[in-house]
């Protein structure tokens, strides 16, 4: 009898250990939609160096700082965008394929976002933290702030990457030095989505 149950059991098993060997299968993954656009730009070593990027907002008006950028916002970007005291700075970004290299000599620094498109995926090489600022003072909430895991293998250098919705034309981007952020430059890519 036993060894009837054994002579079943070891085909059964066989089987089962088949049918299991199906979930160890190599499968590839790829990166997918807008982030393989990002990604060739990412890899590319052209990038276009922002000198504004660390101008500090209160040379402008003295009063702007903390809470007082938020219910300033419309006039912030109006400043940045007519600002021609030195026609080499940047003090706009524009969606697109253009990889910004922005200098962030303090800890928050602010630039003019001009978008042709309401949905934008903000892409970053270094740990900071994007806010786009409507001009009514709203701050837009990312609808995803997922990096995948196909993403971080093929452009390992992406620290940051958050989808935004209903930007509008003209926002205000509060860029924040994370914790980890090292150097003095963060490079940023704009993609509409």
């Amino acid at each position: 009898m036993l060894k009837r149950a054994v002579s079943l059991l070891i085909p059964i098993l066989i089987v089962w250990m088949m049918m299991g060997c199906e979930d160890f299968e190599q499968k590839d993954f790829k990166v997918e939609g807008i982030d393989i656009q990002a990604c060739s730009i990412l890899n590319d070593t052209t990038v276009v160096p922002i000198a504004a990027g660390g101008k500090n907002i209160t040379l402008y008006d003295s009063t702007w700082f903390g809470e007082a950028v938020y219910s300033n916002a419309s006039q912030i970007i109006d400043a940045l965008n007519s600002d021609d005291s030195d026609t080499n700075v940047v003090r706009q970004l524009i969606t697109g394929t253009t990889l910004y290299s922005a200098v962030l000599a303090v800890d928050t620094s602010y630039l003019a976002l001009s978008s042709s498109s309401g949905n934008v995926v903000v892409y970053s090489t270094s740990w900071v933290i994007v806010k786009p600022i409507r001009p009514d003072g709203g701050v837009v909430v990312p609808s995803n702030l997922n990096i995948s895991m196909e993403l971080v293998f093929e452009c390992p250098d992406v620290k940051f990457r958050a989808e935004f919705s209903d930007l509008g034309s003209s926002s205000l981007l509060q860029i924040i030095k994370g914790e980890q952020f090292t150097g003095s430059r963060a490079n940023i890519l704009l993609l509409g989505n």
